[in-house]
């Protein structure tokens, strides 16, 4: 006779499926392993100068002025008004910038931006119904087309600033099977930090 096989628990996972999670991890510090080495800043060119004025402009004046009052930090020596672009990795930058140097953080801004993308599309492909393989294949997927790569080495960290974006894509495909007033706030929330962190990517949500 034989024995009847049970089928595994759910959160009896293999080890290669973990590995899923954390291989895209790591490729992802790839593009980073010269900064990373020499401590410089990730990128060249006169956006990313620009991009580190803005990220410092934010950091000395983020209680007023960089949510449009104005501040000689903005077109200085002149001064003038201005909004920062992507105030949710401004916030991280100054952050850790005030620990590691204005360097290393916008290095390390830029994985920990990486790094949470990976688990976005993660998760919402999960939410789609997709096998632990399939959705870190869709996680790594992010490093194969040039644009989020090119952003980070040419316009630094705004140029992919669309974390809540999918975000709010994984909890729209979460609503399909769980109706809850919570999930249809989350989804709210993502679209407001989306307009807040990247407006040109705003009206992909709704």
């Amino acid at each position: 006779m034989r024995a009847k096989l049970e089928k595994a628990p759910e959160h009896a996972r293999p080890i290669r499926w973990w590995l899923c999670l954390f291989v895209p991890l790591i490729f992802s510090l790839i593009p980073f392993r010269a900064a990373l080495q020499n401590g410089t800043v990730a990128g060249a060119g006169p956006d990313v100068v620009t991009t580190l004025w803005t990220m410092a402009w934010f950091r000395e004046n983020w209680m007023g002025a960089a949510w449009g009052g104005f501040s000689d930090w903005f077109n200085f020596p002149f001064g003038g008004h201005g909004a920062i672009l992507s105030p949710m990795t401004a916030s991280l930058w100054s952050i850790l910038a005030s620990i590691m140097g204005e360097a290393m953080a916008t290095t390390w801004t830029g994985i920990a931006l990486l790094w949470s993308m990976f688990g976005a599309l993660f998760w919402m492909s999960r939410q789609a119904g997709w096998s632990w393989l399939a959705s870190a294949c869709a996680a790594l997927a992010v490093l194969v087309p040039r644009y989020p790569i090119y952003t980070l080495g040419e316009t630094g960290v705004v140029g992919i600033a669309a974390l809540p974006m999918i975000i709010g894509m994984g909890i729209a495909l979460r609503l399909k099977h769980v109706q809850s007033w919570l999930w249809i706030a989350a989804l709210g929330l993502a679209m407001a930090l989306q307009g807040l962190e990247n407006p040109y990517l705003t009206p992909v949500l709704p």
